[in-house]
């Protein structure tokens, strides 16, 4: 079994400090609003890297990943922060990273923005709007080596904090007693697979939609299919992982009517999402 770690949460004005004992990152998450609060946080001028998020205008999660060293001004990342950024003027908080002994250089700097751009374009969950991919560097194998064990305690405070900016749409589980399980849809107007996640239920890539939608299908069918549209070609399959917070959601999506997510969803032995949920959760009998 993994151990777990023990991620120590810091508020102050609004603003969010997080650190992992033996670690030298420090996080911070400010929000678009209380920049001048952060610009009082000595630690907010050192080198970094950090996010913006936000949502673009057909309302996709976004995020704009960047760095910064210090300047001659001995300002850092957050006066970077501070200047304009024309691809993502939308965001509305910014997550960033820095260390505890200021011991980010350019090299160190350039690995890390390219590779949590990498990271996050291969986990599909967000719109990455930077225009290009930022330059890799040189390092040798064992700073290479060392940040990636610095990107790996990045991931893990930012899916704690709930941006999971880096986490696979379709890779997490509900809990470890779930297995990989797909379900399939009903019907004969729709072909589609979905999987359970830790924050909803994914339709996966390659799933056939129902080509029409019923006369009383409900608006946030029609909203889903609308907003949707960019990924769903001329044949009506899905070309993206989709994540849904509801089962039924998805299953109206898929259908192109008003269903129940719980009936709609069955295992390939038949058994529906509903009934496997009941049984996951059965409370055990113990004895006292």
């Amino acid at each position: 079994m993994a151990r777990g770690k023990n991620i120590n949460l810091y508020i102050k004005d609004g603003i969010s400090k997080c650190t992992i004992k033996n670690w030298i990152g420090v996080v911070y998450i400010v929000p678009r609003t209380l920049i001048d609060v952060g610009k009082q946080i000595d630690n907010l001028n050192r080198s970094g890297v950090y996010l913006l998020l936000g949502t673009t205008e057909k309302d996709e999660d976004a995020v704009y990943i960047g760095q910064a060293d210090i300047r001659k001004n001995e300002k850092g990342v957050l006066h970077r922060i501070l200047e304009p950024h024309k691809s993502i003027d939308y965001w509305t908080e910014s997550i960033i990273f820095t260390t505890v002994d200021n011991s980010l250089g350019a090299t160190e700097l350039n690995y890390l923005e390219f590779r949590l751009h990498e990271i996050a374009l291969d986990a599909n969950r967000f719109k990455v709007t930077n225009g290009g991919s930022p330059h890799k560097g040189s390092l040798p194998e064992e700073k290479e080596d060392e940040m990636e064990d610095f990107i790996d305690f990045i991931r893990l405070v930012v899916r704690a904090l709930g941006r999971k900016v880096f986490e696979s749409v379709a890779g997490g589980r509900l809990e470890s007693i779930i297995e990989d399980q797909i379900f399939h849809s009903k019907g004969k107007k729709a072909s589609a697979i979905a999987k359970l996640t830790d924050d909803g239920i994914v339709v996966l890539n390659g799933s056939q939609l129902a080509e029409g939608i019923t006369k009383s299908a409900p608006k946030q069918v029609i909203r889903l299919r609308e907003k949707y549209k960019d990924f769903i070609d001329s044949s009506f399959v899905l070309t993206k992982d989709i994540r849904f917070t509801s089962p039924s959601a998805a299953a109206g999506f898929v259908g192109g009517a008003s269903l129940n997510g719980n009936d709609y969803w069955v295992t390939e032995d038949g058994i529906t999402l509903g009934q496997y949920l009941e049984k996951i959760v059965q409370p055990e009998n113990h004895q006292y």
